[in-house]
């Protein structure tokens, strides 16, 4: 009963929802994704990256969330970074494993 089928309207909501550097970065990673197979050379030549979004790293504290997430929201609502939430007295954060 759709015009389009599910995976085009996800794609289309996702590439123009969130602005333009969000917009690149999933289609970068999509075809990442799907290039994971191809030789090294192929992929050097077909690469093209356009740039990374910003990071930004918080702390927050576990005992008062609700507060913490309001207050980084009001400082952070109007940026395109993506946020890392560290946890007050805790260890590990980031994308990657971390060492203890």
């Amino acid at each position: 009963p759709f015009l389009f089928p599910f995976d085009a309207r996800q794609q289309y909501f996702f590439c123009t929802a969130f602005g333009l550097s969000r917009a690149l970065q999933r289609l970068q990673q999509q075809q990442q994704a799907s290039s994971s197979g191809d030789s090294r050379l192929e992929r050097e030549t077909r690469e093209l990256r356009v740039g990374r979004l910003q990071r930004q790293k918080v702390r927050v504290s576990r005992e008062r969330i609700l507060d913490s997430a309001v207050k980084v929201m009001e400082l952070y609502c109007a940026g395109k970074a993506v946020l890392e939430v560290e946890y007050f007295g805790e260890v590990g954060t980031g994308l990657g494993p971390t060492l203890e």
